[in-house]
């Protein structure tokens, strides 16, 4: 009875472990055009960016350009973002971590692709309330 419980268990494991999809990784994983939708501020609070397009980081093998809507702008719309500043940088990635290089500035914080890599996340350290961002994939 013992043997049959634990091949049971055995095997359940095996079939649910392997149905987990992956999610992306490794220095590619973040090619590609992303929207920001949410800004966690910490005590802050939350801001939403509800408009696929509002600011969008296109990543591609070396550079981020980023991309600020006009209309933000325009309408003095606070952008909270990790690049709060329309143009082109370099970033790398190792491992969890991404670094940003504006100018002089390093801007460096963890990175993680969700839901199935539809959703990259920029996290500040938000277990001590410190702030992310959660950005979709557009294409």
């Amino acid at each position: 009875m013992k043997k049959t419980f634990f091949s049971v268990a055995i095997l359940a494991t095996l079939l649910f472990s392997a149905c987990k999809p992956k999610e992306p990784s490794g220095e590619n994983a973040v090619i590609g055009h992303w929207s920001l939708t949410e800004a966690h501020m910490g005590l802050a609070g939350i801001t939403m960016y509800g408009d696929v397009g509002q600011i969008v980081y296109e990543f591609d093998n070396k550079k981020v350009k980023v991309i600020i809507s006009e209309s933000l702008i325009e309408q003095g719309y606070p952008i909270f973002a990790p690049i709060d500043e329309a143009g082109t940088y370099s970033y790398s990635i190792k491992g969890t971590g991404i670094n940003f290089f504006k100018g002089n500035q390093t801007i460096s914080c963890k990175f993680a692709l969700e839901n199935n890599g539809l959703n990259l996340t920029f996290d500040f350290g938000r277990e001590v309330d410190g702030p992310y961002y959660i950005f979709e994939k557009v294409r």
